[in-house]
C-alpha cells in the first residue's frame, strides 16, 4: 500500500476512503460493453471512465492541465472498486451510457 501511495500521491488514500464508503457504482453498456462509473464525492456525483476521464474539477486541473497526478481520486476509486468487486455492476442500454455523459 505504501508503494501505491508513493506512486499515486494523496489521491490514493482518498480513493481508498471512497471505496470503503461504498460510493462507487459501475454501469456497463449492453452492446458496447463500455464501463462507466458513478462516484459519489464530497461535492456531488461524478461520472468517470476509469482510465481517461472524470467530470470532477480535480481531474481537469490536477490531471489534464497541471499533470500533477496520473488520475483523480474518483478514477482510482472506480478502478479499485471494480478490481476488488466492491461496487454494484448494472448492465444498461448504450443510450443510458451516452445520457450519463450528456448529464455530467
Amino acid at each position: 500500500m505504501s508503494k501505491m501511495s508513493l506512486l499515486l500521491g494523496r489521491n490514493w488514500q482518498k480513493a481508498l476512503q471512497v471505496v470503503d464508503q461504498n460510493e462507487v457504482e459501475c454501469y456497463i453498456g449492453e452492446s458496447s460493453r463500455r464501463h462507466i462509473f458513478q462516484v459519489r464525492g464530497k461535492s456531488g456525483v461524478y461520472i468517470t471512465f476509469a482510465k481517461t476521464y472524470c467530470s470532477c474539477q480535480a481531474h481537469y486541473y490536477e490531471v489534464v492541465c497541471k499533470s500533477e497526478a496520473p488520475y483523480c481520486k474518483h478514477q482510482l476509486a472506480a478502478r479499485l472498486a471494480l478490481a476488488l468487486k466492491r461496487c454494484p455492476v448494472t448492465v444498461v442500454p448504450d443510450t443510458a451510457i451516452a445520457q450519463f455523459l450528456l448529464d455530467s
